[in-house]
C-alpha cells in the first residue's frame, strides 16, 4: 500500500481539507502498470 496526500470534505457541505489516503498497489490490469510497460518498451520517457 502507498500513502498519498489528498483533499477531502470531512462531511457534506464542509470545505475540502488536507488528508492522507491509503492507495492499493497497482495490479496487472491498471493503467499505471500499462503505462510503465509501454514506456519500458519505448526506451523511457521522451
Amino acid at each position: 500500500m502507498l500513502t498519498v496526500h489528498a483533499h477531502a470534505a470531512p462531511s457534506p457541505g464542509e470545505p475540502l481539507a488536507a488528508t492522507t489516503v491509503e492507495r492499493r498497489d497497482p495490479g496487472p490490469h491498471d493503467a499505471a502498470q500499462s503505462i510503465v510497460r509501454l514506456l519500458t518498451r519505448m526506451g523511457g520517457m521522451p
